[in-house]
């Protein structure tokens, strides 16, 4: 009993470090000066992992709760529940996983055309000052 009483405290103290720091992050986020694409995912971002980091405490509590269930028909339903839930915080995961590498990987590829677009204009300009002369010589 002891050890399923350290763990279900290690869940709860985590999950309440996890979620302050969720939301410092959205804090942050909120103040900063960001266009509303990144917002946007900032704020999706902070709803997935402040609901697994809420489940992760449930489950802390639910296994500190599990002591005091005593039939094995209501004991196999609560362990299945519990078992779902942890299914969703790993969905959860997976989905933050997914979701910050494509984002990750949208803004390298806005990133890649808008140098491409500076580039061009810079050679542009650079064509037009020289008017066929060398830089430098007037």
């Amino acid at each position: 009993m002891l050890s399923t009483t350290i763990f279900s405290v290690f869940l709860l103290c985590t999950s309440a470090v996890l979620i302050h720091q969720h939301l410092r992050s959205w804090r942050t986020v909120r103040q900063s000066p960001t266009n509303s694409a990144v917002r946007q995912y900032a704020r999706r971002q902070f709803s997935r992992r402040m609901l697994a980091s809420a489940l992760v405490g449930t489950i802390g509590m639910a296994v500190f709760a599990g002591h005091w269930v005593r039939s094995p028909w209501i004991a196999i339903v609560y362990w299945g529940i519990c078992l779902v839930v942890v299914t969703w915080i790993l969905l959860l995961a997976a989905a933050d996983l997914f979701t910050a590498r494509s984002f990750i990987e949208q803004l390298r590829q806005d990133q890649v055309r808008e140098e491409a677009s500076l580039r061009a204009a810079a050679r542009s300009l650079a064509s037009d000052d020289r008017n066929g002369d060398p830089v430098g010589r007037e």
